[in-house]
């Protein structure tokens, strides 16, 4: 397993490939939805479709968040992402992108410092959140995609529920997968620890094409 060093690097070289992702968005005035840049993560991350169109959900949402934290604290604080809602497309609109990316790497540095993780080659890295009060937060922020929804409500799509149905559908091929093969103990566990690391094997990821 990887310890904070390495771990570090590597956070850093996929931090580059966003903010090269979101600088060519900047470049070509490019409007982009959170499954086109899931593509695009998939192609220089890897991983399967599921977890690229979470971290592609998560990263434009955090974005945006930071994006609107920033302005409420300075009133001359310029918006990097912006969402247009004719086009239900995002934009990114000049180089701010880049505070953002290193302000993941910065809190990324103190989550690590704050656990007590060590530089020693085999120590792995385990980060322990604070316990704190668990809140959802519910925004709305287009008008105009929920009238859509209303006007249309057959073509509604909702990515979570979506990803969340596959991930099931995953979970349960997965056992089936693990049980009906009688691997050995190590093996298992090297499936599981794999399998929420977002590695799936071939194999239960076709008998889940088959299924759907």
């Amino acid at each position: 397993m990887p310890n904070q060093q390495s771990l570090l690097a590597e956070l850093s070289r996929k931090l580059d490939k966003i903010a090269d992702l979101f600088g060519s968005y900047a470049r070509d005035k490019t409007y982009f939805s959170v499954e086109e840049v899931a593509v695009e993560l998939r192609k220089f991350l890897g991983g399967d479709r599921y977890s690229s169109e979470n971290l592609a959900s998560i990263l434009v949402q955090s974005a945006d968040n930071y994006d609107r934290m920033k302005r409420r604290h300075s009133n001359f604080y310029t918006r990097f992402i912006t969402y247009n809602e004719s086009r239900n497309r995002y934009t990114i609109q000049n180089s701010g992108y880049a505070s953002f990316i290193d302000w993941i790497r910065t809190d990324t540095r103190y989550l690590l410092h704050e656990s007590g993780a060590t530089d020693d080659n085999d120590q792995a890295v385990e980060v322990y959140l604070p316990k704190v009060n668990p809140e959802i937060f519910l925004r709305i922020n287009s008008r105009l995609q929920m009238e859509r929804s209303l006007r249309d409500p057959h073509n509604y799509r909702n990515f979570i529920l979506e990803n969340v149905k596959m991930r099931h559908k995953i979970s349960v091929a997965m056992l089936t997968y693990l049980f009906e093969n009688e691997v050995s103990n190590d093996v298992f566990w090297e499936l599981i620890e794999d399998y929420f690391l977002g590695r799936i094997p071939d194999e239960v990821l076709a008998e889940v094409r088959r299924s759907s």
